[in-house]
């Protein structure tokens, strides 16, 4: 499952920084240093818990803009279909997803995801969830 490779990926390429929070360690990644610039652009917005739908909709596209994802992108989008990302691809989205909005995707995600209305679903869900550390 990709959502579970991305994880155990992220989990294994994951150091705390001084302050607590995670960082992607240099591991030659471009997709997840790509993802922790943009990140860090947004960390104000993306620390907020329970983002709205349509702020973490527009994450979701600006994180495929960044993997050169040409699709028009709604709520009823299919991840796998419509945005025709092969294995790999959802691994990098997974990862990006993970860093733009500091967040874990969980394994038990995955079986939940099916459109990206789906996704922003778990996104708000992680976000509301998590342990700010």
């Amino acid at each position: 499952s990709a959502i579970r490779h991305a994880h155990t990926r992220v989990e294994q390429g994951r150091a705390m920084t001084v302050d607590g929070s995670d960082a992607v360690t240099g591991d030659g990644d471009d997709a997840a240093t790509a993802g922790d610039d943009a990140a860090t652009a947004g960390d104000d917005a993306a620390t907020a818990a329970g983002r709205a739908p349509s702020d973490i909709l527009a994450g979701i596209r600006g994180v495929l803009a960044e993997m050169g994802v040409d699709a028009t992108v709604d709520l009823a989008t299919d991840v796998a279909g419509d945005l025709e990302l092969d294995s790999m691809r959802r691994i990098e989205l997974a990862i990006l997803i993970e860093n733009r909005f500091r967040i874990a995707l969980e394994p038990e995600d995955e079986a939940r995801i099916a459109t990206v209305g789906d996704l922003v679903d778990v996104i708000g869900h992680r976000l509301e969830t998590r342990r700010d550390v």
